[in-house]
């Protein structure tokens, strides 16, 4: 492969399927779940992030988001804390709660949720 008259030996794809066969800590499975991310920030990245331990105080729309995304990107564990009830606006901004959850604490609900 020539880029501008340069021989190059491996290509970014090569760089990338390398990384990945060096990560003895990742499966394959894995690899092919978390393909688009580990091409965007690498192999290093994603087992940091694999490895990470995560604690999110005060559970409401924005960290009802940030959990669903870090759960999503391979996160190894998230502690949720939060001694307030579901109320009513929580019903507009969080998509794990229901009218039936009103008055439950919101960490029991999560669980119950467990992903």
């Amino acid at each position: 492969m020539t880029t501008n008259g340069t021989l190059l030996t491996e290509d970014n794809a090569g760089d990338t399927v390398a990384s990945i066969a060096q990560a003895q800590a990742i499966s394959a499975d894995e690899i092919a779940l978390y393909d688009r991310q580990i091409r965007l920030w690498g192999v290093q990245a994603q087992e940091k992030i694999r490895s990470a331990n995560v604690l999110l105080v005060s559970i409401r729309a924005l960290a009802n988001e940030i959990a669903k995304n870090l759960v999503l990107a391979g996160i190894h564990s998230i502690t949720l804390v939060d001694h307030e009830a579901v109320t009513q606006d929580d019903l507009g901004s969080q998509f794990l709660v229901s009218e039936a959850d009103v008055g439950r604490n919101v960490k029991q609900n999560y669980i119950e949720w467990s992903w």
